[in-house]
């Protein structure tokens, strides 16, 4: 994107301001978070050590990234959307199995509460256990509600559209062969993207303006 943004509009300045900003907010808000996330999750299933397991998993993604190349990321990337959305499947699945159906979740969901709410000095807040009223609401209060509509109608649209846009040119553009470029999501944005950066368009996107 960075590079994009160079050529598209000219000056290296928006090209050093935008790289800094994008390293920022990967490392401190996006690597750092999926990294601890995976740690404690492999501690809580397998025990481990958190620092232990955050060890393994960096020198294990940059091994398989630096040998394997952006393919790699690509294959990588397929596996954990077909993993996610079997697991998921399989979960929900199972979770109404055990609580006997859809019908029986809206009425035993309000009544829930965690088994553990302390331990030692730490007492958790009952608004972060306790579930709302309006839980199976998509559209709540713009005062009270704990996501409110307007931040779901003017604000997701835009975080969204800007994530999952600069995500993917950056994927598309970093592509060197045609066969790269055919395993990414087609879109305008992309095919735009790549252009600018003098790139060859896959002939299945030539049609996109």
């Amino acid at each position: 994107m960075p590079e994009y943004l160079r050529k598209r509009f000219g000056g290296c300045r928006i090209q050093i301001l935008l790289a800094a900003l994008h390293l920022f907010l990967y490392i401190f808000h996006k690597i750092s978070v999926e990294i601890c996330t995976g740690a404690m999750f492999m501690r809580l299933v397998l025990g481990l050590d958190v620092y232990l397991v955050t060890i393994v998993l960096l020198t294990i993604t940059g091994i398989y990234t630096i040998t394997g190349g952006f393919i790699a990321v690509v294959y990588t990337d397929i596996v954990h959307a077909g993993v996610m959305i079997l697991g998921s499947v399989l979960l929900m699945g199972f979770a109404f199995k055990e609580v006997g159906g859809y019908q029986e979740l809206l009425r035993k969901y309000p009544n829930t509460k965690p088994s553990i709410t302390q331990e030692g000095n730490w007492t958790a807040n009952p608004e972060c256990y306790l579930p709302r009223q309006d839980s199976f609401h998509i559209f709540r209060d713009p005062i009270t509600g704990d996501i409110p509509w307007p931040g779901v109608i003017f604000g997701l649209p835009i975080l969204s559209l800007y994530y999952w846009c600069t995500d993917q040119v950056i994927r598309h553009v970093a592509a060197e062969q045609q066969r790269h470029q055919g395993l990414l999501a087609p879109g305008g944005c992309t095919t735009e993207g790549q252009r600018a950066l003098g790139g060859q368009v896959p002939r299945q996107y030539s049609g996109i303006a």
